[in-house]
Order: C-alpha cells, then structure tokens, then sequence
C-alpha cells in the first residue's frame, strides 16, 4: 500500500528451519527443539520496507525467569543461565540474549550476561505484577514495540491473523496475553484489548453486557462475560478483574458471585497471566471458566451484577 498516510502495518518473512516434528508449546510460547525465526519488516508512511525486526520463539514463563535472575544478580555465567532457562543447549539460550540485547536491556561480556538499567526497569515492573507497568517498559524492545503497535490499531471483535508470526505465535501471543495487549478466545481467535475506561464508564459497558447474556436466569457465566467484553469491547480480562473490584469496593457496582462445579468442559479457554509469588514474577494459566479467576480465593463461575443508583 503506498498511500503515505496508511498506517504501519507488519510483513512478515519466515525462514524454514525447522523439522516437522518440532511443535511449540501452547502454553508459555515453543518448544524447545524448535529453531524457526520470523522476521517483523515495519512499513511506514515513507518507505515499503526497512530494517527486519527478528521474530525469535521462545518460552515467554522462562524469559520472565530470565530478566529477574540476571537483574538480580547483575550478571551470571553461561552455566546459571542455561539453569535458570532449563536449557541445555548455548544456542537455545542466545535466543533470548538476543531478545534483550535488542532492546539494550542485557550484553554479553568475558562469557557471562550482564544486565543493564533497562533491563532493571523491566525487572522491576514486572515484580509489580502490573501488566501495563511490564508492557511499558518492554516497549524499549523494538520487536516487542512494534507489536505493540499493531495490536493497538487493529479492530476491536477483528481476530488477529497470528499465523503472520510463523512458529513464533506462541511466544507473542503470550506475550500479548501477560501484557495486556491481547487475549484468546477459544474457537474464535486471538483479539486486540486495547480498551482503557474511567471506572463509571466502564460499569456502564459491564453492566449492559450482563444484561444482554442473561436469559432468565439473573446469573450470567463468568468464562461467558469475560469472553463477550474481549469479542465486543476490547477489554482484557485481567483489567475486567481488577476494574470490577475496583468499582466493587467504590459503591459503584453490586458484585454477586455463585460457586458451582468447575466447569471442566471449557478447560481450553484459558489465558496466559502475569503473576507474582513470594516476590518473584511468573507466568501462569488461569481457566476462565472455573471460577477462580473472577474473585482469587472465591468460588465465582457466575456472576450477577446490579447498578448501585447514586
């Protein structure tokens, strides 16, 4: 498209390295046999094409490890890396030096890591387990930044072709997840969650989204209300979490929870989220459909909610 006011988009080029044998993990991101790479080529409003940004596939729960290990210690030899990562390979690990060296975040020097202030930033943020804290500071990667930038112009309820990265979909779709930029929906796709609300607006939109599912129950499926603001409103489930008990504990929203048997039939609608353990970031799954995601430590596989009249 050579329209100089388009906006840019991404073309990707994937070099096949790769015996078929070799399947990613769904979970965190690859495999670790698996050695395919993609190439980002951002198009701007100047030029068709400039410098390829590599698509490098890895686990994204390992990178996590990774960046707070080396913050922590400052630096660390071949042998801790390849511990921390549970690698055996040198050359399965680069791949995740040259992730962060990419960005300015790690450097490798006399045969051992070394951190940088950029990489503390990142650490830190993601000690928080703050996923927009992680997300800001991870945009200093410029593969991860232009990512960033697609997911936050494409369409809301639009699925996202993820088959773009290659075998690399793994690791950026769960990136995407644990940064908030995205989210899955089994049997639908994977979609943009760009949607940021101020807490009455946003009680407006979930209020009227219970209404629309529920039928003549009063209760709604939490999987089912969380998946509808993801397809129609863009909205995260982790910022749906954290925003409804927000609007909870200001009296703006009567929040009602119902436990019931886990709904084990609708195990494969899961996501990818940022946690924090004993002060140390990592990567978990939670199942949308349980009924432990909604209210930690609760039973809430269905939810009914009441506008609170001011």
């Amino acid at each position: 498209d050579s329209n100089p006011t388009s906006h840019p988009t991404l073309a990707v080029v994937q070099e096949q390295h790769v015996r078929a044998d070799n399947k990613p993990s769904e979970a965190n991101g690859r495999s670790d046999s698996d050695a395919s790479e993609s190439h980002l080529t951002p198009v701007n409003s100047h030029q068709r094409s400039s410098k390829k940004l590599t698509l490098l596939s890895f686990r994204v729960d390992r990178l996590i490890a990774l960046i707070d290990s080396l913050e922590t210690n400052q630096n660390l030899g071949v042998e801790e890396v390849l511990g921390v990562l549970a690698l055996t390979r040198v050359a399965r690990a680069q791949e995740y030096l040259r992730f962060l060296k990419s960005g300015d975040a790690a450097f490798e020097r006399d045969g051992a890591w070394i951190a940088t202030p950029v990489l503390r930033s990142i650490a830190v943020a993601g000690r928080t387990g703050d996923m927009r804290e992680l997300r800001e500071n991870l945009l200093a990667i410029p593969v991860f930044r232009t990512l960033a930038t697609q997911f936050g112009e494409h369409a809301i309820g639009s699925a996202l072709p993820l088959n773009r990265f290659g075998r690399a979909q793994g690791t950026y779709s769960a990136l995407a997840e644990i940064t908030g930029l995205g989210a899955r929906v089994h049997g639908k796709g994977f979609y943009s969650t760009p949607t940021k609300l101020g807490d009455r607006q946003f009680c407006e939109i979930v209020i009227e989204t219970y209404e629309k599912l529920r039928l003549e129950s009063d209760w709604v499926t939490t999987g089912q209300w969380l998946e509808h603001l993801i397809l129609k409103k863009g909205i995260h489930p982790v910022t749906a979490q954290r925003q409804l008990q927000s609007c909870s504990e200001q009296g703006l929203v009567n929040r009602m929870t119902e436990g019931s048997t886990p709904q084990t039939a609708f195990d494969r609608h899961t996501l990818r989220v940022l946690n924090v353990v004993d002060g140390v970031p990592c990567v978990e799954t939670v199942y949308l459909y349980r009924g432990d995601f909604l209210i930690p430590g609760k039973a809430s596989s269905s939810l009914k909610l009441e506008r609170i009249l001011s």
